[in-house]
């Protein structure tokens, strides 16, 4: 006993903390060059300098508007303190990072109970976020939280693998510099975001109370991000003008992500290991796509990565426990719906066959239970969206399950459409060869190199430039399953991540588009496989062949960092320049901080009292400061509504719209072209219908572009 006293109290010997002191700050000041050498090669596009300015920017905006979000996580690691002490009492093994994970998601639905009762507004916010922050001094006050063991802090030493996650966080920095609508053409730049993601925030905001929205149907999804953002401008008064703290919220949740997966991965291998599957899922474009971007992947894969630890964690085996764990993926699914059948469903399973344990002789009575648990503390935690959407609609899951639990305020023809998007009947006939070319041959998944893509599919949407790489990720993967044969941990392990992507793949391939990004979610099993078999290889080779980790590593996370940066360079806007006839691509340096100009558009340059109605084009729709009406694909269309009414009678049309308020029309016709192509669009409101509509009402021609004509109707000043 006493020789241990000495460690106990080793904070007052000047000698071991100073050293440990010292190779933290070396660590840390080694990791904050590798992110500005990061951003300077994304900003610059190279490692010449091109224009020096836009890394200057990338810092400016990481800085300012960071900070907001570390505000957020501040507040949200009070709540997780609160929650830890009621799910995780008396367990200080566990790792600090799931506490934090805990708090965030209870941090999201309180905020989010929050605005659906009306309190959304600046006080509200500040109050909210500020009990957050207040709670971590007392808490740690009180129970004496505050002694952290900083022997254990001072002491950690990073390893070359979480170093060279370093870069790949510049990147992402960089990218969230670039404001939606400037980058992803695969992701049609950021459309999402600009019509859903973002746009009912601020519609939210604006109103004052978090609703459904009857011309906006993703209104009715969970949305526990979207209130996140919601809440974040309630605190800085707009959401528009801080979209790089709505990135930079959801990129810290790609970190957070990473760093419970090198966590969880390190149990069955090697901290090294673990930093290396940790880097390779930062480093991977669909994460940087993706986690760039105002979307809500990144709150899947963090508290999916939290449910896992707490999963395999001794933890993770109480009731307590399994509350945690259905809480988490309760979350995970409240970010995203298709996260409760790729993430909820597979964690269920895990615990129904007993993957999660080290002794297989467990009752499967114990068993069980805890797979009850963890399904009852699911949907406890979906019961908020539920409760809201039956208030709301009269069916707890709108829009879906329509013609069984109730059509809302939509039509038979409105829910049939949503049931044929959304549910696809057919489909590819080579459903086999769109999963390899969507998935473990794709770019987004770390598949390097390959040939240009030859033509396009309508059911292969999103896809890159190139196809048929080397599978750089999931080789990675295939050899650290290899690997993790002779360790029982690490196999059981990996036979549980196994399980996890067959259920996601399966589903993938029998209830969505097939679209690429939707297969993000196995990147959680995928990245934990990775780390696991690295921690094997650091295991084996750690006395005789030391360099063997480093090399691979290196070798492994180099590929992927560069095929991030050449996705980058490659997804900006091309336009075309009429006096050289020839394309013009953006450089990323043209990007960065191009708030203004994404918001220069037709009808921002109208009166302050106009009122526009948007015909099938909303992709601007985030940056319109001038009243618009607009619609959803598969909501109600006003101008095709009036068009019924009147019986196409041109002028009746024009003074209904009149009627309502509306002086201007912008039409999208390439937009209008697509929508009833693909999703579907009002029959009445047509190409030709419009053109007849404009000529015979005598529409005024205000502004006409590639994108859209801008109208002013007959009879408007």
């Amino acid at each position: 006993m006493k020789t241990s006293e000495p460690q106990a109290v080793s904070l007052t010997s000047a000698q071991e903390p100073r050293g440990d002191a010292t190779g933290l700050s070396t660590a840390l000041a080694a990791g904050g060059l590798l992110v500005l050498i990061g951003i300077w090669v994304a900003s610059q596009e190279g490692v010449a300098p091109v224009e020096p300015a836009a890394f200057v920017r990338v810092l400016a905006m990481t800085l300012t508007q960071g900070a907001w979000v570390a505000l957020i996580w501040l507040s949200a690691l009070g709540f997780g303190l609160i929650v830890k002490r009621v799910l995780l009492p008396n367990n200080d093994n566990v790792d600090a990072l799931i506490p934090l994970g805990l708090g965030m998601g209870a941090w999201m639905l309180f905020s989010q109970c929050l605005g659906v009762a009306g309190l959304v507004g600046r006080g509200w916010a500040w109050s909210f976020v500020g009990l957050g922050v207040l709670i971590v001094p007392v808490y740690a006050a009180r129970t004496g939280a505050w002694k952290i063991k900083t022997r254990h802090a001072l002491t950690w030493k990073p390893t070359l693998s979480a170093l060279l996650a370093c870069p790949a966080v510049g990147v992402l920095l960089t990218a969230c510099a670039c404001p939606p609508g400037t980058l992803w053409s695969v992701e049609a730049f950021a459309y999402d975001v600009k019509t859903y993601h973002l746009q009912l925030p601020r519609e939210w905001l604006a109103s004052g109370s978090i609703h459904g929205l009857y011309h906006n149907v993703y209104s009715y999804l969970p949305n526990l991000v979207e209130s996140t953002y919601t809440l974040l401008g309630s605190m800085t008064g707009s959401v528009v003008d801080h979209v790089y703290a709505m990135s930079l919220f959801h990129a810290s949740l790609g970190v957070y992500a990473a760093c419970v997966v090198a966590s969880l991965a390190s149990k069955f291998g090697s901290k090294a290991g673990g930093a290396v599957g940790a880097a390779a899922l930062l480093a991977l474009p669909w994460v940087l796509i993706t986690g760039s971007l105002a979307y809500d992947e990144m709150a899947v894969l963090a508290f999916g990565a939290a449910a896992l630890w707490l999963m395999f964690s001794d933890v993770g085996k109480t009731w307590r426990g399994c509350c945690a764990v259905g809480f988490m993926v309760g979350c995970a699914t409240l970010c995203k719906l298709t996260a409760g059948p790729m993430v909820a469903l597979p964690v269920v399973l895990v615990y129904a066959t007993r993957l999660n344990q080290a002794n297989q002789k467990s009752a499967w009575n114990s068993v069980t239970r805890s797979t009850w648990v963890v399904v009852v503390a699911t949907f406890a935690t979906l019961s908020p969206w539920l409760v809201r959407n039956t208030a709301w609609s009269g069916n707890p899951v709108f829009p879906f399950a329509t013609q069984t639990l109730g059509l809302g305020h939509w039509s038979s023809e409105q829910s049939e459409k949503w049931q044929q998007v959304h549910t696809p009947e057919r489909k590819p006939p080579d459903a086999l060869a769109t999963l390899s070319r969507q998935w473990l041959f794709n770019t987004g998944f770390g598949s390097v190199g390959g040939v240009a893509r030859q033509g396009d599919s309508r059911y292969d949407v999103a896809r890159f430039d190139r196809t048929g790489g080397l599978p750089v990720f999931w080789l990675a993967a295939l050899v650290s399953m290899g690997l993790s044969l002779s360790s029982p941990g690490a196999r059981r392990t990996v036979a549980a991540m196994l399980l996890i992507l067959l259920v996601q793949v399966v589903f993938w391939m029998n209830s969505t588009h097939m679209q690429s990004r939707f297969l993000i979610t196995t990147l959680l099993p995928g990245a934990v496989i990775v780390g696991v078999g690295f921690g094997r290889i650091d295991e084996m080779t750690r006395e005789k062949w030391r360099w063997v980790l480093p090399v691979t590593a290196i070798g492994l996370l180099a590929l992927l960092t560069v095929s991030g940066l050449v996705t980058l360079w490659s997804q900006g806007p091309t336009v075309y320049d009429p006096r050289q006839r020839t394309p013009v691509h953006f450089g990323t340096w043209q990007l960065i901080g191009a708030l203004d100009a994404v918001r220069d558009h037709p009808v921002n340059q109208l009166p302050i009292d106009s009122k526009t109605l948007l015909v099938a084009d909303v992709s601007s729709l985030l940056y319109l400061d001038r009243p618009v009406v607009y619609h959803s694909a598969f909501d109600r269309d006003v101008l095709g509504d009036i068009l019924r009414d009147t019986h196409n009678d041109p002028s009746r049309a024009t003074q209904q719209l009149v009627s309502t308020g509306i002086t201007h029309v912008w039409v999208g016709w390439s937009e209008l072209s697509r929508l009833h192509e693909t999703y579907g669009y009002d029959k009445a409101v047509t190409t030709a219908s419009l053109v007849q509509l404009a000529r015979e009402a005598r529409w005024q021609v205000v502004s006409e572009s590639p994108s859209g004509t801008l109208f002013k109707l007959a009879g408007e000043r």
